[in-house]
């Protein structure tokens, strides 16, 4: 959120100049619980709406964090979280859940997901 477009202007004032609500995409690994409390405390403070956070996972083999993180994130911020882990999770926001896991990350699922959410 604090990469700059500009010298002068980042992604927060794009975000806020726009109107748009953030969704945080956070690898899913060591380090992502104290990287995500920090990005989504950075998103408020700058007067923006964090919508999601999803969960990215690259790697074929994850490290030990990665079966913990989705569910202390959960308890840790009041913003819904998604992972591939739990697609399903998809049909809380009233999109289809498809077959496969990865499907969550084509940019065909996550624009509806993030304008679903952000139009709340």
């Amino acid at each position: 959120i604090a990469v700059p477009i500009s010298a002068r202007y980042d992604f927060r004032d794009l975000a806020r100049d726009l109107g748009l609500n953030v969704v945080v995409v956070a690898a899913n690994r060591l380090g992502v619980l104290n990287h995500t409390r920090l990005t989504v405390e950075a998103i408020r403070a700058a007067g923006l709406i964090c919508s999601l956070v999803v969960l990215n996972s690259s790697k074929a083999e994850p490290d030990f964090s990665h079966p913990t993180n989705l569910s202390v994130l959960e308890s840790l911020l009041d913003v819904p979280i998604v992972s591939e882990t739990l697609a399903v999770s998809l049909a809380t926001y009233g999109l289809p859940v498809e077959s496969s896991p990865s499907v969550l990350w084509t940019p065909w699922v996550i624009r509806p997901l993030a304008a679903s959410l952000t139009s709340r």
